[in-house]
């Protein structure tokens, strides 16, 4: 009897070689197997249940998986495997009551992940998006006038919340900039930190001293919503925000008002 596995909700994540090469992986190695995959898009729940229903495994990156949708898979549905570290979208308390497992991809786009906060931090830095409106609008000189003041870098202090393993390779890569970088974790021991050559401090210390603030930890009832109002008036104006996270850490209206008023 073949066992179907199905996969939705991924948001051009998967081009159609890379599901080739999973659909071939899976069918190899598991040959009891049928792999399918329905949506790019998340689905109402009606339309995931009907093209879903008989699946024992969903694996899936942005479809939110309400308990209509787990109710209507029950109970052929066995597991859920979160394409990616996030598995928010399994929607854990659910799955949990209904005894369907949850499962991550711990080490899914790590380095990718921090290469890319990185590299906004740097573009920032060194003020490129302006630069670039600056040339584009047939100026090829005095840039300086639309970038200043520019902070020399090692002088700049990286403030990292959460620190898993997206958080260290950032660490990782910036120290050799000669920055100060400091690290705030709600679960990480401040020796594990201070270890690894990063400064470990609390949350009000990093939201005040940081010159670039990125974020790198889950979305939990504890951490949704965990940067607002309050949060950015503890920031210096001239921080920079980096979520390359779940948006849902940052409350989108106290973060608008911050930008257009200047607090950061």
């Amino acid at each position: 009897m073949r066992r179907n596995v199905v996969m939705t909700g991924t948001l051009g994540v998967m081009t159609e070689a890379s599901l080739g090469i999973m659909k071939e992986t899976l069918e190899r190695k598991l040959p009891e197997v049928e792999f399918t995959f329905l949506f790019d898009e998340p689905q109402d729940d009606e339309t995931l249940i009907a093209a879903a229903k008989g699946a024992e495994v969903l694996i899936t990156q942005f479809q939110f998986m309400t308990d209509r949708i787990y109710d209507g898979l029950l109970p052929e549905l066995k597991a859920v495997v979160s394409y990616g570290i996030g598995y928010n979208s399994a929607n854990l308390p659910v799955a949990t009551e209904k005894g369907v497992l949850v499962c991550n991809v711990p080490n899914y786009c790590l380095e990718e992940v921090a290469v890319h906060v990185v590299s906004l931090i740097m573009a920032e830095q060194r003020r490129m998006p302006k630069l670039i409106k600056w040339i584009e609008a047939g100026k090829w000189s005095g840039g300086y006038k639309c970038v200043a003041p520019v902070k020399r870098f090692s002088k700049s202090t990286i403030g990292l919340y959460g620190y898993g393993r997206i958080a260290r390779y950032v660490a990782k890569m910036f120290s050799g900039f000669g920055c100060r970088v400091i690290a705030y974790d709600a679960i990480v021991p401040p020796e594990q930190i201070r270890e690894t050559g990063v400064e470990p401090v609390d949350f009000d210390t990093l939201l005040k001293e940081s010159d670039y603030i990125t974020l790198h930890v889950p979305l939990l009832p504890s951490t949704e919503g965990i940067f607002n109002k309050e949060a950015f008036q503890k920031m210096k104006p001239t921080a920079i925000f980096v979520n390359t996270a779940r948006g849902a850490l940052c409350n989108p209206e106290d973060l608008y008002d911050a930008l257009v008023s200047g607090e950061i």
